[in-house]
């Protein structure tokens, strides 16, 4: 009996435990297809943003890694040519485009079928000049070159040729060069030309010269590119008594006209630089040593490379540009007349004095979106200093003020982190006049700083008790705040840079080191690219985290915070992605540390559901920034401006689809 017991009870088992396994599979199973229809839904919200992406767009650059592959590392120029800067010039600089490598050769690259100066000579009749034609010049030719030119009836100009001077030392340093108009000159790979003085001064109108790698230009006399001339240095040197730019070309039969254009990649040791007249244009993305630098008229000069100015930089006129971004350092700066375009976006180092003294006007002012460091620095008269978030001004020694209107003065940002300005000694120059006023988010910081009187008489504390003061001899509204005694200092740090000369604060500050603007798959027609925005920093082991943004109304997280209840909020509410109001709503979780780091930024999570009211592990979708494919999130600078709710992207910043047809395409 009890062996017939046991053996129906473990029947009964056997039996529930096969009614278990029945429900168990079924709950699989059901489990199994609701996973595989949530993976069908995240599949489809993929494929369509992916679809909606590129009709929009185009074509993706399959190198394009949507800025992330750059954080963190060592800065370029090209790095700092590509920062999302506060300031824009008005003066496109972008208009001019760098020549394809097809016009930086090697002697094995000239053209089939191209002979020798002097077999040119031969062939029309000459010993040492041509009327025109193409040809290539030896290093072992002793006579001149001279070119004079055949006149084009139809379009009323003259053409003098093309040039190639080949790897070796050309020395026309006591014989004629000379090649005519609308002439192109190709300065190939270790090609050395010197010319004398009078040549140098004596290029012809619309001509180009292309200098290839380690090629050089040398003249003891001033190198004047004047009517449209133009120089493209691509790893080349440029060595002249001076230089010049101050013409531009124009044919007024056929109606064009030809900025003169220095661009230069390589290097240029030179005296004093001008560009002053009519449009001219220096871009220097190489390295410039110079005596002295003057911009004037309606001539142009940006930089993103490294400039050294030993003398005097003079900025004077209302119509020019002086824009900097990379490393500018010069004796003194001197800035007089006033432009909307005169712009330091990365770093300004001046060994002795910094004058402003501009004139009356209100679209004037030197803009600063990076730093400047001064020995001094000296207002004398009209003056507008406009400074944005987590940017110093600092004079090392004395800063004279005599601004002598209001309205003038230093002006930190109307929003957002604020602006520094710091000297060791800030005077005034006359005690019968107003000197400065100060407004913005701005941290005025100095050991010792002119009193805060009333020139008609009346002290501070005269005024707290009643009395009416109504000159005072300097201003600052309600947001500046004032550390003037020696001792006292913000808790706020920035860090030093090689845009920026830093501030050491009396408390540490976060420079985070990338902006992630995310799209979140809720709709495939909007690429506002707000549903959350976000700085990080990864360091010592642990991911540093800001929120700043939040435009879209699914659940969001980033690393595991969802960022409506950072804001507190529910998630149909949108934050900060309104028009005028991208940092209006604040609190003090939008700051976290989270103790881990990952392998890229592109690798924070940050993740959205399919379902506007759930958060679950099915529901959940990773955002991506994948080479060469449809971007859910984007790196940019920490000066980015994210969009507005619901304007597009290309809107805002008008050469996305550029970019994401050609990665390296300047967009921020």
């Amino acid at each position: 009996m009890k062996k017939y017991l046991m053996g129906g009870i473990a029947a009964v088992a056997i039996c529930a435990a096969f009614t278990s396994c029945s429900k168990n599979n079924e709950l699989f199973d059901q489990n199994a297809a609701e996973q595989a229809k949530q993976q069908a839904v995240i599949e489809k919200k993929n494929a369509d943003f992916t679809q909606s992406f590129t009709n929009r767009y185009g074509t993706i650059d399959s190198n394009n890694d949507w800025g992330f592959d750059n954080i963190g590392k060592a800065a370029t120029r090209a790095a700092v040519a590509n920062r999302a800067n506060a300031y824009s010039s008005s003066y496109d600089f972008s208009k001019f485009e760098f020549p394809d490598n097809d016009k930086f050769l090697t002697d094995t690259e000239i053209p089939r079928g191209v002979q020798s100066f002097g077999d040119e000579c031969k062939a029309q009749g000459q010993t040492n000049q041509i009327a025109m034609g193409v040809f290539y010049v030896d290093p072992s030719w002793t006579d001149q070159v001279k070119t004079w030119g055949v006149y084009d009836n139809e379009n009323q100009e003259t053409t003098g040729g093309t040039a190639y001077f080949k790897k070796g030392v050309h020395d026309y340093s006591n014989r004629l060069f000379y090649m005519a108009d609308n002439s192109k000159i190709y300065l190939l790979e270790g090609a050395e030309l010197t010319i004398r003085a009078e040549d140098a001064a004596n290029l012809q109108q619309g001509s180009i010269i292309y200098m290839a790698k380690d090629s050089k230009l040398i003249t003891d006399g001033e190198l004047k590119l004047n009517k449209g001339l133009r120089i493209y240095n691509n790893g080349g040197y440029i060595e002249s008594g001076s230089l010049s730019l101050n013409e531009h070309y124009k044919n007024w039969s056929t109606g064009v006209s030809r900025e003169a254009l220095l661009y230069n990649r390589g290097k240029i040791k030179t005296g004093d630089l001008s560009v002053t007249k009519e449009s001219s244009t220096i871009i220097n993305e190489g390295n410039i040593e110079a005596s002295s630098l003057h911009t004037a008229g309606s001539g142009h000069f940006e930089n993103t490379g490294n400039v050294t100015i030993s003398g005097n930089t003079l900025i004077d006129s209302n119509d020019n540009s002086w824009v900097n971004n990379g490393k500018y350092h010069t004796k003194n700066f001197t800035y007089v007349a006033g432009s909307e375009n005169v712009i330091n976006n990365c770093m300004l180092t001046v060994d002795e004095l910094f004058k402003i003294k501009l004139g009356d006007t209100n679209v004037n002012g030197f803009k600063v979106d990076g730093g400047v460091k001064t020995k001094n620095f000296e207002a004398a008269g009209p003056a507008y200093i406009r400074m944005t978030s987590n940017t110093v001004f600092k004079v090392t020694e004395t800063a004279k003020m005599n601004i002598t209107k209001p309205t003038y003065g230093i002006y930190g940002p109307e929003s957002g982190d604020y602006a520094v300005f710091q000297a060791k000694n800030i005077v005034w120059e006359s005690k019968n006049n107003f000197c400065v006023s100060y407004f913005g988010n701005l941290y005025v910081v100095a050991d010792s700083h002119f009193e805060h009187s009333y020139l008609d008489g009346t002290s501070d504390a005269a005024k707290a008790n009643g009395g009416v003061g109504e000159k005072p001899t300097y201003y600052f509204d309600n947001n500046v705040k004032m550390y003037v005694n020696g001792t006292d200092k913000p808790d706020y740090t920035i860090a030093e840079s090689e845009c920026n000369p830093g501030f050491e604060g009396n408390k540490q500050k976060i420079e985070y080191a990338v902006r992630i603007i995310c799209e979140d798959l809720g709709a495939s027609d909007d690429f506002d690219f707000n549903d959350v925005v976000f700085d990080a920093l990864m360091k010592d082991g642990k991911t540093y985290i800001k929120v700043l943004a939040a435009g879209g109304t699914l659940p969001l997280t980033v690393a595991g915070k969802e960022v409506h209840d950072i804001f507190n909020v529910p998630t149909s509410t949108m934050v900060n992605t309104q028009p005028n109001a991208h940092y209006a709503t604040t609190t003090d979780k939008q700051e976290f540390v989270v103790d881990q780091v990952w392998s890229s930024y592109k690798d924070i999570p940050v993740k959205v559901s399919t379902d506007a009211n759930a958060m679950t592990e099915e529901s959940m979708v990773t955002l991506k920034a994948e080479k060469g494919a449809a971007p859910q999130k984007i790196a940019v600078d920490t000066n980015f401006e994210w969009c507005d709710e619901r304007q597009q992207i290309e809107t805002k910043y008008t050469n996305f689809k550029e970019y994401v047809q050609k990665s390296g395409t300047r967009w921020q």
